[in-house]
């Protein structure tokens, strides 16, 4: 379940200016989700989660039907198909805590992140029709063991269908 969660940690957008063009809502599934934490190994998983951006540019995703997350999103690019996402406080929390677990896991030694994660890609893209949408989110650590630091990378990409908000 911890791993479920880390897949599918992110989904949203906004801009006063066009939250009305995407926000909507999808279903995504099927692709992966990758942990590789240097010196002990890596972990791959399937992923899937549902996912709406808000019209007030606030997003809420499900992951494994039980984790709900959240966060605000802001649309980018002139086409308006792309929206950065950003976690709320609570949500970056159990992101980070679900990635140690994750890491402990893998190097089976206890492990605890030295600083927050840093998340250098986190955003939904459109297809040109709007019917379909594809979830992108990257992150990189650094953890403690018993044993010392290692550096860490996480990404995960999932794709689905993607419904638009009536307008």
């Amino acid at each position: 379940m911890m791993r479920s969660m880390v897949v599918c940690l992110a989904f949203a957008f906004a801009s006063t200016s066009a939250l009305a063009q995407v926000a909507g809502e999808g279903d995504f599934s099927g692709d992966t989700a990758k942990l590789r934490a240097r010196g002990c190994g890596k972990d791959r998983v399937g992923a899937f989660g549902e996912w709406a951006l808000l019209g007030d540019g606030s997003w809420t995703g499900t992951v494994d039907s039980v984790v709900t997350l959240s966060g605000t999103h802001i649309a980018q690019g002139s086409s308006n198909r792309i929206a950065r996402l950003t976690f709320d406080a609570e949500s970056k929390l159990a992101f980070d805590a679900a990635l140690e677990a994750w890491a402990t896991g893998i190097c089976t030694v206890p492990v605890t992140l030295d600083a927050p994660s840093a998340i250098t890609h986190f955003n939904v893209k459109l297809n040109k029709r709007r019917t379909r949408a594809k979830l992108t989110l990257r992150a990189v650590g650094t953890g403690s063991t018993s044993e010392g630091s290692s550096a860490g990378r996480f990404k995960a990409i999932v794709r689905g269908p993607w419904t638009e908000a009536a307008q």
